[in-house]
């Protein structure tokens, strides 16, 4: 795992600049006898998250005092991986999903944290669930997952009365979600909106809904990108954007710098297949952005991602726990950011409307905060569209883990799951734009990752 040693390497020459401008650490001293702790994500300014968390904390912990640092979305990994070689420091920070933890994690960018919340008297089983042992690496845990995931189709009510085509149930498969989308492209609409820029984690969902894993046979050293599940789901995303012209091109979202979910809520396409989080985007765009008169002008509704065939249960999802919260090795107050991060999780979350990978959550304080949204002039706004169903569907209580049903866990191996991830994410993308055929892609996929996973057991003899 070299590439953030080079990618630090570089991007500390050419971004400098703005990492003086965006890193945190420059803020005045805490007040005498108060620990600062500083804090690095992307989002938390709107509707005043940062302030709710920080007087929640500091009102808990007196002795801290809480330093936000914004980074912005664009390039988030890029400003923290060049602040964090530039040994800026942060006690805290956002490290986005599993397959940008763990490399990270390996690379010595983060520091061990469960001595300091077993200390402070959580027992972190109980909090989390059997599934917390997925994201210890070599026996120790680097970060908090945040979230139970989860990903769903959100369609548009009219498009599909418009059309004569009826709301689609738990009970579709993948085939009849690529043929809708087909019949609901006409009028320079797309039928689907498809989070292909996430790469990996939801171009995969077909394969894994069918049981695929990228290790074959459970053995973790044993590379699987050959695989007919996979390779099915790869010439669907291919048929969808180049033949059916059914979903936008990850060519265009690039070219165009176009936001994933923002074509779905602008009414550019009938369907948008991403995570539950996007409900609570789609209602921030709408109410807090400068669009938002022209954004959601339609009625929602909101179904399981399709399953294989009817012999796969219809409430299949990707639920396990995931999206992390880290402390860098750079930080000066490790443990007061293992508490923040421990916080924000298991009390903050219902109150800011986050579905939280804590088993105790208080869902009723989630639901209410979930389908408002407070503006800067203090507006409470109601979310209409988003019925009672709809909340209940986006939380996901009711879905099965793909993982429990198959009984895989792709994350026994944490650090070969981030090399698929990103093998995947390069040969997939020379495919779709006509680079090389199907065959090579997945060849190509197999032979490295099983050159990445033989180095990686040779490694640990």
């Amino acid at each position: 795992m070299k590439r953030f040693k080079v990618v630090s390497a570089l991007v500390c020459a050419v971004l400098v600049l703005t990492v003086s401008v965006f890193a945190g650490g420059k803020g005045e001293a805490a007040p005498a006898g108060k620990e600062k702790v500083i804090w690095a994500a992307y989002g938390y300014l709107d509707e005043g998250k940062a302030d709710i968390i920080k007087a929640d904390f500091e009102a808990k912990y007196p002795q801290y005092e809480v330093e936000y640092v914004d980074l912005g979305s664009t390039d988030y990994l890029v400003r923290l991986d060049t602040a964090l070689a530039a040994g800026e420091r942060y006690d805290m920070c956002l490290s986005m999903s599993s397959s940008d933890y763990v490399p990270r994690a390996k690379e010595g960018l983060y520091v061990p944290i469960e001595k300091y919340l077993t200390d402070a008297g959580y027992d972190l089983e109980d909090a989390f669930g059997t599934g917390i042992r997925a994201s210890y690496i070599d026996k120790k845990l680097y970060g908090l997952p945040y979230t139970k995931g989860g990903f769903y189709v959100f369609y548009n009510k009219d498009m599909f009365d418009a059309a004569g085509i009826p709301y689609p149930t738990n009970d579709w498969t993948w085939a009849e979600f690529e043929q809708i989308a087909k019949k609901l492209t006409k009028n320079g609409v797309y039928g689907a909106n498809v989070h292909l820029t996430w790469g990996y984690d939801i171009e995969t969902l077909p394969a894994k809904m069918a049981g695929w894993t990228p290790f074959a046979n459970g053995d973790v050293y044993k590379a699987n990108m050959t695989d007919q599940r996979l390779k099915d789901a790869l010439e669907m995303w291919y048929r969808m954007q180049k033949v059916d012209k059914s979903a936008i091109q990850l060519s265009t979202f690039k070219t165009e710098k176009i936001g994933s979910r923002m074509p779905f809520s602008k009414g550019q396409a009938a369907m948008l297949l991403s995570n539950w989080w996007s409900a609570t985007w789609m209602m921030n765009a709408k109410f807090g952005s400068a669009d938002g008169q022209n954004l959601m002008n339609f009625r929602i509704g909101v179904v399981n991602i399709p399953r294989p065939s009817a012999k796969v249960p219809n409430n299949l999802n990707s639920t396990e726990l995931d999206w992390y919260f880290a402390v860098p090795t750079t930080a000066k107050n490790p443990k007061g950011g293992a508490l923040l991060a421990m916080f924000m999780i298991t009390e903050v979350w219902p109150k800011l409307g986050t579905l939280s990978s804590y088993r105790h959550e208080d869902l009723n304080v989630f639901m209410k905060k979930f389908v408002t949204y407070k503006a800067k002039d203090g507006t409470l706004h109601t979310m209409t569209a988003y019925d009672a169903d709809f909340v209940k569907t986006v939380m996901g209580g009711w879905t099965q883990p793909i993982t429990a049903y198959y009984k895989t866990d792709a994350r026994a191996n944490p650090e070969g799951l981030a090399q698929a991830s990103e093998i995947y994410g390069q040969e997939r993308e020379l495919y779709y734009n006509g680079e090389q055929d199907i065959e090579k892609t997945i060849a190509s996929m197999q032979k490295r990752l099983q050159a990445e996973l033989d180095a990686q057991k040779k490694a640990k003899k």
